[in-house]
């Protein structure tokens, strides 16, 4: 090899040497440094109240990457590969209110987040109440019982509405959490009068202590029974033994129904109730009364129910145990 060849390969390696490494700014590019400014955002999504319960299959999502991952059993997520700068975490799941928040992975990397969850209805039953009596006009009542669960626990219920066409009325919590009450008499209707409710949507709203308010429907009343049975004996104060024979006529009807029997007790002038008997086939036209009943003034009343919960009550029939 020449000295000049040597010389000129020689001031070749030295030129290449001072030249800087071309930018890697091309993700494809295999010898770009993805660990550069990029982070891991971690986290666990619970129920909002003790004992904050893991959230399953909670989907997290974050912007700008429009990346997504689901919580696992234990209501804990990753996310990786995540630039610097501000994002937005986004946390949804069905019966649960959805989150958005605000962050910066420079200054936050993980946490812990708190969900809603939306109360679910179990149950609806929606039914008419007619009393008939001597005086004054039959009462008509619309019942309304309905059955929550919420993820947060039944006390999360903060109010419970029934919706009607044109009015909406709240419902009272039962001794029993997870159930709501209504009993409406039908002079507090904003029309005076059930019947025009018969087939209407109806819907139930739910709001719960973190303001969720969802709500339910429709739902409708199917009928009121306004033909009342009637009693034929005692009738009119008439005198009976301990265990009167009750008797009634026969009552007929195109649906399914069956009968039921009140007994009151006469007590300073105001009825008090002192048992009812479920269920007596509809086919049933009397019963023999086996407890014993002291001396007093009583009346009793015969009732049916249909297989929606309906209900119709006959008018009073007093007799007196001597």
């Amino acid at each position: 090899m020449t000295k000049s060849f040597k010389y000129i390969l020689l001031l070749f390696i030295l030129i290449l040497s001072c030249v800087p490494d071309a930018p890697h700014d091309n993700p494809l590019d295999i010898g770009r440094n993805t660990s550069v400014d990029r982070l891991t955002i971690s986290g666990q999504v619970v129920g909002k109240n003790l004992p904050h319960s893991p959230i399953e299959n909670c989907q997290v999502g974050i912007l700008p990457e429009r990346q997504f991952a689901n919580t696992d059993i234990d209501g804990k997520f990753f996310l990786y590969d995540i630039e610097t700068g501000p994002h937005t975490l986004l946390f949804t799941k069905s019966g649960f209110d959805s989150l958005c928040l605000a962050f910066d992975p420079d200054t936050f990397s993980t946490g812990t987040f708190y969900l809603n969850g939306q109360p679910q209805i179990q149950k609806v039953k929606i039914t008419s109440e007619y009393i008939d009596q001597w005086w004054p006009d039959p009462e008509v009542y619309l019942n309304a019982v309905v059955t929550i669960a919420d993820p947060d626990g039944n006390m999360d219920v903060k109010n419970v509405f029934l919706i009607l066409p044109d009015t909406s009325h709240m419902l009272s919590r039962e001794a029993v959490p997870d159930s709501f009450l209504l009993s409406l008499e039908q002079n507090h209707l904003k029309e005076k009068n059930l019947f025009s409710l018969v087939g209407r949507d109806l819907f139930v709203r739910v709001l719960d202590k973190s303001e969720s308010n969802v709500q339910y429907g429709p739902f409708a009343l199917i009928r009121i029974i306004d033909e009342s049975p009637v009693p034929d004996s005692p009738f009119g104060l008439e005198v009976t033994g301990a265990h009167p024979l009750l008797k009634w006529e026969e009552y007929l009807s195109p649906y399914y129904f069956s009968f039921e029997i009140l007994m009151y007790r006469v007590s300073a002038g105001v009825p008090v109730l002192l048992r009812r008997i479920h269920g007596l086939p509809s086919t049933t036209t009397q019963l023999l009364w086996s407890d014993s009943l002291s001396t007093g003034t009583y009346f009793w009343a015969v009732g049916i129910r249909d297989e929606l919960g309906n209900f119709c009550r006959s008018k009073e029939s007093s007799f007196i145990v001597p």
